[in-house]
């Protein structure tokens, strides 16, 4: 008999844990897509890890305070995490020298 009411004690509280977990996840998806919507892209050409040209088709990004920033590659980020300023004053520069480097010409 108390097996039983373990099972169903453990069983219920699976379920409920589930479903908890299911609705904090649902709550946490409708925040992440209002965040991504005020995300300002920074649309930065140039990695500011490497200073390479960034390739679309490889490129990356990460958030940091509601801005995104662009890299060549995800390895690129790690650098970024760690001194983020550091990084971000070496975009402005590189947005200075390449004033236009962000625009695209059209037929």
């Amino acid at each position: 008999m108390f097996k039983t009411i373990a099972i169903f004690a453990i069983t219920g509280l699976a379920i409920f844990s589930l479903v908890s977990c299911s609705r904090e996840g649902q709550s946490k998806s409708a925040q992440n897509k209002t965040e991504e919507a005020n995300v300002i892209d920074v649309n930065n050409q140039y990695c500011p890890v490497t200073s390479e040209k960034i390739k679309d088709e490889l490129a990356t990004s990460y958030v940091y305070e509601g801005k995104r920033y662009r890299f060549c590659c995800a390895s690129c980020i790690i650098p970024f995490k760690r001194d983020p300023q550091k990084y971000i004053q070496k975009i402005e520069r590189e947005e200075k020298a390449h004033p236009n480097a962000g625009e695209h010409m059209h037929d």
